[in-house]
């Protein structure tokens, strides 16, 4: 990794090129977009990003986020293109502050070292009777729960019905296991989780409508906060690739970085993990939103270089909207921020349009 490290911070100087490597770095895609306008095909979009990506102020009321944050502006549109594939997936923190799992009991957590959930977060109860609730549309759900031996069961019940037991607390561990429940009329649901094994944990990570046979399902699978390092290690996110393998990752993590100021070579080795096991089935594009005043001993124009080079080096398609923007002075001439990080509905229009250009008109 020293090697590409110093590839990746040498190798490029000029990065007011807005988009490259469309032609040989989103095949794949194109295969599969292509499958999903002619075929019954569910090509799989994930998004890694942070709170950006969650849409965070593009509204003022925060249910409003899935829809008209930017990743809910390209999955609209897709939708109706292509067909509706529903929300895509669900952790247990979006939207920040007022998340769609309504818990009752359960208690949001941060993961350790292991990883547990998406963006290393996780609804989790040792108290039997305690309950998760979430309402969806589709013909099915599923739920990302972890499995293992120090783990509780629970069960759940659709619409008020009988509960269903699943047994939680097996051996070995596997912190993204996936229960897909189907067969239900295509509508609105509500399912009710109930932690069923008192004083055993039991930890959810997040839900997923079922909805159509075909189409381009856009799932945001970051969280808040996040660095690159919490995707990287993500076992939520490792196992959410490999049940729903991406045609098309969009990684969207530099704001938060540059904030910490994480070492760029730290940020390399990070962001190369999550570009590694995203290839092993799809394209990348990879964006420098989360455009920011400069300000710290690693100006953010190091961690744009990084991405920059980092597409270069394995071959993914770039988007630019720092240059796109002409910076964070840019952006903010141009009414596209809500605060001095998070861009207001007007900037996530401008960020939408830009990614459809790529991954839809080109």
């Amino acid at each position: 990794m020293d090697i590409l490290a110093k590839a990746a911070l040498s190798q490029v100087t000029d990065i007011t090129q807005d988009y490259f490597n469309l032609n040989n770095g989103l095949r794949k895609w194109r295969t599969a977009r292509a499958r999903a306008a002619v075929t019954n095909y569910k090509a799989q979009i994930h998004v890694v990003g942070d709170s950006i990506s969650e849409g965070a102020y593009s509204s003022a009321v925060a249910t409003d986020w899935i829809t008209l944050g930017y990743v809910g502006l390209v999955r609209t549109t897709l939708s109706a293109k292509y067909g509706d594939c529903g929300s895509g997936i669900i952790p247990v923190t979006f939207p920040n502050g007022n998340p769609y799992i309504v818990a009752t009991g359960f208690i949001l957590a941060a993961g350790n070292s292991s990883g547990l959930g998406f963006g290393n977060w996780y609804y989790t109860s040792p108290t039997a009777g305690n309950t998760l609730t979430y309402t969806f549309s589709g013909t099915g759900v599923e739920i990302y729960y972890v499995q293992g031996s120090g783990v509780g069961s629970f069960t759940y019940a659709i619409d008020g019905g009988g509960a269903v037991a699943v047994t939680a607390r097996t051996v070995p561990t596997n912190y993204g296991k996936v229960l897909i429940i189907t067969g239900l009329a295509d509508g609105s649901h509500t399912i009710v989780i109930t932690q069923a094994d008192n004083g055993y944990s039991v930890d959810i990570l997040g839900m997923c409508p079922i909805k159509g046979i075909k189409g381009i399902q856009v799932n945001l699978v970051g969280k808040y906060g996040i660095v690159s390092d919490a995707p990287a290690r993500d076992y939520a996110l490792i196992a959410t690739f490999d049940t729903k393998p991406p045609d098309l990752t969009i990684i969207a993590l530099t704001a938060n970085d540059f904030a910490s100021q994480i070492d760029p070579n730290i940020y390399i080795t990070n962001m190369q993990k999550i570009i590694t096991k995203a290839k092993n089935s799809g394209d990348v594009l990879i964006t420098t939103i989360g455009v920011r005043a400069d300000a710290g001993v690693i100006p953010q124009t190091a961690y744009f270089i990084v991405c920059k080079n980092l597409a270069k080096i394995n071959n993914c398609a770039y988007l630019d909207i720092n240059s796109r923007w002409g910076g964070y002075a840019g952006g903010v001439a141009s009414g596209f921020y809500y605060d001095t990080v998070h861009p207001n509905n007007i900037g996530h229009r401008d960020i939408a349009t830009a990614i459809l250009k790529i991954i839809d008109e080109y």
